[in-house]
């Protein structure tokens, strides 16, 4: 018998103690199934995106967004301004990790409310090596900010190790 999957969803045979004969069929079927499911999640391994989420605002600073597993690829970082940041200055935005606060975004202004797609992600040059930390920094240019408030959103991909 084939798989019910990913056409249908596979419904087991109900068996009584002491009624019932247990059949080969009783382990083949559901054997098909997990072949079947597993080989629709390898076609997808590579597809399945994560993301990780963070707010900043004018009076939390440096969030934490998350932490990045080694062999990934950040493939987009969205910043939806919902309320626009109002430093008498300059209202800026960097992405990166500890070392360098700046590697994945730098520099980006926050001072109107929207949507800003970062595609150039700078330190973005291959799969992460390590795992990192990754963090948001804010900064208002006079540090008199009395508004403000962004949610960060990195999406990235598992992938395979590059070839020696």
């Amino acid at each position: 018998m084939a798989a019910t999957f990913p056409g249908g969803i596979w419904g087991p045979a109900t068996l009584v103690d002491g009624v019932d004969e247990i059949l080969a069929a009783h382990q083949n079927d559901p054997n098909l199934e997990i072949v079947a499911i597993e080989t629709v999640l390898q076609a997808y391994a590579g597809v399945v995106g994560r993301y990780m989420q963070a707010w900043v605002a004018h009076d939390s600073t440096n969030p934490t967004i998350g932490v990045i597993p080694s062999s990934c690829m950040i493939t987009r970082i969205t910043v939806y301004v919902t309320e626009a940041f109002d430093d008498s200055g300059t209202d800026k935005l960097e992405i990166g990790f500890e070392a360098n606060h700046d590697a994945f975004v730098d520099d980006l202004p926050i001072d109107e409310v929207g949507q800003n797609e970062c595609h150039d992600l700078r330190a973005m040059t291959g799969p992460t090596v390590a795992e990192y930390t990754v963090k948001a920094w804010y900064t208002g240019e006079n540090a008199d900010a009395t508004a403000g408030k962004a949610l960060i959103i990195i999406e990235y991909k598992m992938v395979d190790a590059e070839p020696l």
